[in-house]
């Protein structure tokens, strides 16, 4: 049937399974017409050892994503040290390779890096991703030197970086990094995802060196996940270029009093991560203080209220309707008099023992009910009730399926099942 498509529609229709390599490959083997496209979502994500291999070098074209993560050596007794992989990296044989993710690597793997290899990592203009993510570094320049190394770099993903003992490095043997790049050249950023780590200094430093570089006239989105409990150590830094904000209010202490939200004021959307009541009243009653005096942006287009579910319970118990009301008469402040989309999602992690889709369902028409000041033609209420999956294996760690169940006043639609 796929096959009768246009060949638009079956890239778009494997484009939705590229994180699911299973079904990719029962895809490529039905025919010929769907081989190749889906061959090119199959070898989209690659692990680095994959391209010495011989099999894989004549889909070299197809990668998009690079990932190099620690080798088991319970597993493997191979281990091909990152400089001399990326020291293989041909523009011309990559020429769809735009992300490079680095995951949870030793200390050593990195520190071990010679001056070539960065250099080699600037001569990759097609990149404009970076993920450092579950690394340890020598110290700020160390971080810097990843960063300055691409030149055409615009999104940045850290999560959780700390700074090494440098003396471990010395024990074993390793040579301490020589900067490679320029570090004086770093580039302008146009999206920052920014997960901290209060038991180091590495996110203070690098989130100050971040907020004094070119990307503080350039970023437009940020992104401090869920599980932050410090975000003012990076939203802090940033402001008026930002039109695109994500984070969580739990853990906002007195940053909305202490005016560290006055420099957004060109926000477009706000996304707000929540706890869900019955676990953290804290977040809820922060929630309100937080919208009033927080960012003071009067071009919001899109406000989004993100609640996360731990634990199975009652749906109803989840939001603070106390504070759904007083968010309701906010709506009326000329503040939000550009909103068109006010969306609240709930998503539960662990799976129910019945279905919830009824619950859920009743649940999403009370909060839309409760939002009765968003009202006019081109305003809109959309409520999200999302059960909440670990994904396969090949995706990165912490990245998320979801299988949807939306509701509206227009009507209600099972978006994944």
């Amino acid at each position: 049937m796929l096959c009768g498509l246009p060949s638009e529609l079956v890239r778009l229709i494997l484009e939705n399974l590229y994180r699911d390599v299973q079904t990719l490959r029962a895809v490529s083997l039905t025919c010929n017409t769907l081989l190749p496209v889906a061959r090119e979502f199959l070898f989209a994500v690659v692990g680095s050892d994959a391209v010495r291999e011989e099999c894989v070098r004549p889909y070299l074209h197809c990668i998009v994503e690079l990932r190099f993560r620690p080798v088991n050596s319970l597993v493997s007794s191979c281990r091909t040290p990152i400089h001399e992989i990326l020291w293989q990296l041909d523009p011309q044989l990559f020429p769809r390779l735009t992300a490079i993710t680095l995951l949870g690597l030793q200390f050593w793997d990195v520190v071990a890096m010679p001056p070539s290899a960065f250099r080699k990592l600037s001569q990759l203009p097609s990149v404009t991703e970076l993920t450092l993510s579950g690394m340890s570094f020598l110290g700020l320049q160390h971080v810097q030197a990843f960063i300055c190394a691409l030149p055409q770099l615009e999104t940045l993903k850290l999560h959780r970086i700390t700074y090494g003992d440098p003396s471990l490095a010395r024990r074993l043997a390793v040579p301490l990094m020589r900067q490679g790049v320029n570090l004086t050249l770093p580039p302008g950023l146009a999206r920052l995802a920014f997960s901290p780590d209060m038991t180091t200094r590495a996110t203070s430093e690098v989130a100050e060196w971040l907020g004094k570089s070119p990307t503080a006239a350039t970023l437009e989105t940020i992104i401090v996940p869920f599980s932050t409990r410090s975000p003012h150590y990076v939203v802090s830094r940033f402001g008026p270029s930002v039109r695109h904000l994500s984070m969580p209010v739990h853990g906002l202490d007195n940053m909305t009093d202490n005016g560290q939200f006055h420099g957004y004021t060109n926000l477009r959307t706000l996304t707000v991560f929540m706890d869900s009541y019955n676990m953290s009243p804290g977040s809820w009653y922060m929630l309100v203080p937080f919208l009033e005096r927080g960012p003071p942006s009067r071009m919001i287009q899109k406000l989004t209220i993100d609640v996360r579910i731990e634990f199975p319970t009652d749906l109803s118990a989840v939001v603070d309707w106390a504070v759904l009301d007083r968010i309701n008469d906010m709506l009326e402040d000329t503040k939000f008099d550009t909103l068109r989309d006010l969306e609240f999602v709930v998503q539960l992690k662990e799976e129910l023992g019945w279905d919830p889709r009824e619950e859920a369902k009743g649940l999403l028409a009370r909060i839309e009910d409760r939002l009765y000041n968003m009202v006019g033609p081109e305003k809109r209420v959309v409520t999200r009730y999302w059960r909440v999956d670990e994904v396969r294996a090949h995706t990165v760690p912490g990245e998320l399926q979801l299988l949807a169940f939306h509701h509206s006043k227009s009507g209600s639609q099972l978006i994944l099942v």
